[in-house]
């Protein structure tokens, strides 16, 4: 026994120590190992899930926001579609039916333009594998005897609000087409919807190059304008700029790369603080309308261009309703006014073989305050787009039929 090891104390042990070599001091060691590990791996584990989900919350956030607008006519009052019923031909079809109408039609990522409607069923929008709406596909070669028509546009021209797929624009011409023009022609007539929300004349111009002029048009009516005036209100250049579903993408894009720890995109299209002249909104337009007659005239089809009715140009009896959608103070409604008279004249000044110009702007202003049209600044209900496309049927110049 060593002299330092006290007589009560056996040898190899110390005063305070525990001795833990026995089986039972094995299980405890292994226990306190367990715990440990398992709090680590839980601690770990929260870590993991809590950023998982922060990381998703913002970018559930981003698609949310962006399926909200798309779905707008969802998240309209009962009261609110009251009020807008009043420009139905038949208000309480229109009440009942309100929850499948299409207000703003998905979009899926689309060469060159970026954002195009997404084919499938969409409330009471159905969108071919063209991306047009039309129940019907583009039949490729064009079926003989057939005069085809492509109709594009922005979200009015698209139909947004339309109580059915048949109550377009585009669908009551097809049907006036071949009720009052076939029986002198002979030929039948096909009008597609190629129109997308939100598409200035910059879109319609791509698509028609890109698109339309290959698959066989007789004629493309563009019913646009409208557009290029909220755009350049908006402060952006129409041949340089991104739509709502285009910034929608930069910012799930920039968010995945905020995910990787890569910095946002830099931005290459800034919009302007102050709305952009008059003058120049008209020059961008008619440089679209140049190129697109152009192609067209390389695929031996005709371009019509129609300056589209909004409320802030029409000289219509407008309704206490129609009154109350009219800002505050004006600024908007003289922007319109001044760009859609630059607009006329840049339009209407082209003197193109295959080219023609109309100015609807004016269809609606015979009306009075008890003709309910507009729904909003922009839209109109089925009252309106069938008045549009007989004013459209009367006008068109024959030549462009045949």
């Amino acid at each position: 026994m060593s002299p330092s090891t006290p007589p009560d104390q056996p040898a190899g042990r110390t005063a305070g120590t525990t001795l833990t070599s026995g089986p039972k001091g094995k299980r405890e060691q292994l226990f306190a190992a367990l715990l440990i590990l398992l709090v680590t791996l839980a601690i770990f584990g929260l870590g993991f899930f809590a950023g998982k989900y922060i990381s998703l919350y913002r970018l559930k956030k981003i698609v949310y926001k962006y399926d909200r607008a798309v779905v707008m006519g969802r998240l309209l009052s009962l009261e609110r579609f009251k009020e807008i019923a009043t420009a139905y031909n038949d208000p309480e079809a229109f009440l009942k039916n309100r929850r499948n109408i299409i207000w703003s039609v998905p979009n899926v990522l689309t060469p060159f333009v970026l954002g195009a409607p997404e084919p499938g069923r969409h409330k009471n929008a159905i969108i071919n594998d063209r991306q047009c709406r039309d129940v019907r596909e583009v039949a490729m070669p064009k079926p003989p005897g057939t005069f085809r028509i492509f109709f594009t546009g922005g979200s009015t021209a698209f139909g947004s609000g339309a109580p059915t797929q048949d109550a377009t624009i585009s669908a009551y011409l097809e049907r006036l087409l071949n009720e009052q023009v076939r029986p002198k022609t002979g030929l039948t007539y096909e009008v597609v919807n190629a129109a997308n929300p939100a598409w200035a004349s910059t879109h319609e111009r791509v698509c028609i190059e890109n698109r339309l002029s290959e698959l066989v048009p007789d004629l493309v009516i563009s019913f646009s304008g409208n557009n290029d005036a909220h755009w350049g209100w908006n402060g952006e250049d129409v041949l340089w700029h991104w739509t709502y579903f285009d910034r929608y993408l930069i910012m799930v894009i920039n968010e995945a790369y905020r995910l990787t720890g890569k910095s946002s995109m830099t931005e290459v299209a800034p919009k302007s603080s102050t709305p952009v002249p008059r003058q120049l909104v008209a020059a961008r337009l008619e440089k679209n309308l140049r190129l697109g007659a152009h192609a067209l005239n390389l695929a031996r089809a005709r371009y019509l261009f129609c300056l589209q009715p909004t409320l802030a140009v029409t000289k219509k009896g407008l309704s206490p309703r129609e009154k109350r959608i009219w800002s505050k103070d004006g600024k908007i409604e003289a922007y319109f006014q001044e760009s859609y008279d630059a607009m006329a004249k840049a339009a209407g000044g082209l003197a193109l073989a295959n080219y023609a110009f109309l100015n609807l702007a004016d269809v609606f202003d015979h009306l009075g305050e008890k003709d309910e049209i507009f729904t909003d600044h922009y839209h109109f209900g089925d009252r309106g787009n069938n008045l549009i496309a007989r004013a459209l049927a009367a006008r068109l110049p024959a030549g462009m039929l045949r």
